[in-house]
């Protein structure tokens, strides 16, 4: 294809060459490039600004988001994990939870364990994952779902975390 077009400008060279636009033609043309550029500007300072705002957003989100879920930062290191408050939480539940707070204490305070004891045993891989699974358990509770059955998981995730402290404090 492209030689068919080759082969026609050659042989119409001249025709095409022909006709030169006037300088005037070029000073309109120029004129209106300059009155079209003035939109494109300003847009390009919206986009520059829009894009800064979305920016902002997704830095404000993700660190909320960090915050949210992030844990403690501080530089206590503690063996309890965190109760949620739940609102409308049935009797059952609030009294499953209050057993299970009262319970790490008294071992923790049973087994008087220096700081260091502490440090390594809130970074025990097992206690870590089942204190994580325990507060998904509470979120799914915060959303409503199937209340029975996340008693009965939040119960058997109690036994297996006190059985764990039981069992590391025991050495």
């Amino acid at each position: 294809m492209w030689k068919h077009i080759e082969t026609y400008l050659r042989l119409h060279r001249n025709d095409l060459d022909r006709d030169i636009p006037s300088p005037e033609l070029w000073n309109r043309i120029a004129d209106e490039l300059d009155q079209d550029a003035t939109p494109v500007r300003q847009m390009v300072q919206y986009d520059q600004w829009l894009r800064l705002a979305a920016a902002i957003v997704l830095i404000l989100g993700g660190a909320w988001l960090w915050l949210l879920y992030s844990p403690e930062l501080s530089g206590t290191v503690s063996l309890l994990p965190v109760i949620h408050k739940v609102q409308h939480a049935s009797p059952e539940w609030v009294k499953a939870e209050a057993s299970y707070s009262d319970q790490i204490e008294q071992l923790l305070l049973a087994a008087s364990l220096s700081e260091e004891e502490k440090t390594s045993l809130a970074k025990d891989a097992q206690l870590v994952r089942v204190i994580s699974e325990l507060n998904e358990i509470r979120q799914a509770h915060l959303h409503g779902v199937n209340q029975d059955s996340l008693l009965q998981e939040l119960k058997q995730k109690h036994r297996q975390h006190l059985d764990l402290i039981r069992l590391r404090t025991a050495n």
